[in-house]
């Protein structure tokens, strides 16, 4: 699932004025270290080609759930 908001201002540093993203990944179970590291970096490569966002101004959010419920179940 994604969602992009347009016309948003995200303030680092107390600027607001170069383009800037906060990703947040949710992830049904565990991951490991090296799995949160590629996965930084291909988010990251990613919105620097096709947004031209500096990769010091994105951050990525990880959060691990054990539930995650679907279709009124859960898995």
């Amino acid at each position: 699932m994604l969602t992009f908001e347009e016309n948003i201002s995200i303030y680092f540093q107390g600027d607001g004025r170069q383009p800037a993203a906060f990703v947040e990944v949710k992830i049904y179970g565990k991951s490991n270290s090296a799995s949160y590291e590629a996965m930084t970096s291909a988010i990251t490569e990613i919105l620097h080609q096709e947004l031209d966002i500096c990769p010091s101004r994105i951050y990525v959010k990880y959060e691990e759930t054990p539930y995650w419920g679907w279709n009124g179940h859960n898995f």
